[in-house]
């Protein structure tokens, strides 16, 4: 990944990240997850969010957003053969 790909952030304590949601939510189980364009603070790259539905106003596709949270790195392939987030 580039020098500021959000993906180097993985394993680092909690941060604010700000950027662009990029497709609409989805949403279920109490939760709505959605793709966040980030481009601010120097970042660059798209990070999957996961907001409980509880925490506030679900964001819609256009919406500049900053949320708090830790970034993660995708675990293997759960799903051989279908759809894995």
């Amino acid at each position: 990944p580039a020098p500021t790909d959000v993906s180097r952030l993985a394993g680092s304590p909690s941060r604010w990240i700000v950027g662009t949601v990029a497709a609409e939510p989805d949403m279920g189980d109490g939760v709505a997850r959605y793709p966040l364009r980030v481009d601010a603070d120097g970042l660059t790259g798209t990070v999957w969010v996961t907001q409980s539905e509880a925490a506030g106003v679900v964001p819609q596709v256009g919406d500049r957003v900053r949320v708090r949270g830790r970034v993660a790195v995708p675990r293997g392939v759960t799903n051989p053969g279908g759809f894995d987030y």
